[in-house]
C-alpha cells in the first residue's frame, strides 16, 4: 500500500473515531487524546492529520454536508420524494461521520457561528414541492420549513439509528404531509 493510501485510510479512520467520540460525549468533552486512544494511535498522529479539535469538527461537518448534498441530487420529481428522504436518512443511520457532522453543525448554528448549509435550502424546496403536490398551502399547520426541521430532528435523534425504524419514520413522515 502506498504512503498516500495509508494516510488517506488513517485520516478516514480518525474521522470515524472522532465522529463516535463527538456523538457519545459531545464536542466539549471530546479530546484529541480520546480520538487517538479509540484507534490505538498517538495524539501526534491525530495532530498530523488535523491541526486541532476544531479542524476535526470542520472536517466532519464538511463530510456530512457533502454526503447529504449528494443524496439530495438524486431527487428528480415528486415520485422520488420518499426515496430521496430515505436516502438521506440511510446516510444518518449508516455513517457516524454524517450523524456527528449534523450534530456538530446544529451546535454551531445555534451559537450563530455558521450559517445553514445550501443543502438545507434544497431540502426545504423539496418539502415545498411535496406540499404543493399534495394541494397543501402554507396556511396549513405544517409548512415546508416545519417539515424540514421535523425531518432533520428525526434524523438527528438517536432513536432512528436503525434502518427499519428509519424506513417507518420516513413512510410516516411522507404520509404526514
Amino acid at each position: 500500500m502506498s504512503r498516500n493510501e495509508q494516510r488517506r485510510r488513517t485520516r478516514e479512520a480518525l474521522l470515524e473515531a472522532a465522529a463516535l467520540e463527538f456523538e457519545s460525549y459531545g464536542y466539549a468533552e471530546t479530546t484529541l487524546q480520546h480520538v487517538a486512544d479509540r484507534l490505538g494511535l498517538s495524539r501526534g498522529t491525530v495532530l498530523f492529520h488535523f491541526q486541532s479539535k476544531d479542524a476535526l469538527r470542520c472536517s466532519l461537518i464538511d463530510w456530512a454536508d457533502t454526503a447529504i448534498a449528494q443524496a439530495l441530487k438524486s431527487y428528480g420529481d415528486e415520485e422520488q420524494f420518499e426515496s430521496t428522504l430515505l436516502s438521506v436518512s440511510t446516510l444518518c443511520v449508516r455513517d457516524p461521520r454524517v450523524r456527528s457532522g449534523l450534530l456538530l453543525r446544529e451546535e454551531l448554528e445555534r451559537a450563530g457561528t455558521i450559517a445553514p448549509p445550501g443543502w438545507r435550502i434544497q431540502l426545504s424546496s423539496l418539502m415545498s414541492e411535496h406540499l404543493m403536490s399534495q394541494n397543501l398551502t402554507s396556511s396549513e399547520p405544517i409548512h415546508q420549513e416545519t417539515m424540514t426541521l421535523m425531518f432533520l430532528s428525526i434524523m438527528n435523534s438517536r432513536r432512528w439509528h436503525d434502518e427499519k425504524q428509519t424506513q417507518i419514520a420516513v413512510k410516516f413522515f411522507t404520509r404526514l404531509s
